[in-house]
């Protein structure tokens, strides 16, 4: 399933209040799922911090987790201006997301009927963009 084929659940709920449409909401043992993903995410998160010195931070309650995308981590100074260009390459190898902070901590926030096999993409795409932005401070294009 792509996120094309999943949709906006916000924008579902807001046209189904609109047209007056039946809402039914599922509840079971799926919906759980995620609750295992939330030690499993922030370690891999915090794992990929051994590997990028751009990596300041990893934190945030359950599945919306925050990395903090710094140009040193001993003065922890955003590194705002490789995020800004960051956002485009994360749209070119499919990751929809955003930057928040001082536009340099990464929001990771998957749907919570994510798949395993989708939780990994995820991860794996993160991981290009957290490259990227690493790249960028080390040569100098993540400052000002």
């Amino acid at each position: 399933m792509t996120i094309e084929d999943r949709g906006n659940a916000v924008g579902a709920i807001a046209t189904a209040r609109v047209n007056r449409a039946p809402m039914v909401i599922v509840v079971g043992q799926q919906d759980r799922r995620h609750l295992a993903y939330e030690p499993f995410l922030a370690g891999e998160l915090e794992g990929l911090a051994g590997r990028y010195p751009v990596i300041g931070d990893v934190r945030g309650p359950g599945l919306f987790i925050g990395v903090d995308l710094v140009t040193d981590r001993e003065t922890r100074v955003p590194a705002t201006a490789a995020c800004t260009r960051a956002r485009e390459y994360a749209l070119d190898i499919g990751l929809l997301t955003g930057f928040g902070g001082a536009g340099n901590v990464l929001k990771f926030k998957p749907p919570l009927t994510s798949t395993d096999e989708e939780i990994d993409a995820m991860l794996d795409r993160c991981e290009q963009l957290i490259d990227f932005v690493d790249s960028a401070v080390r040569d100098g294009r993540g400052q000002g």
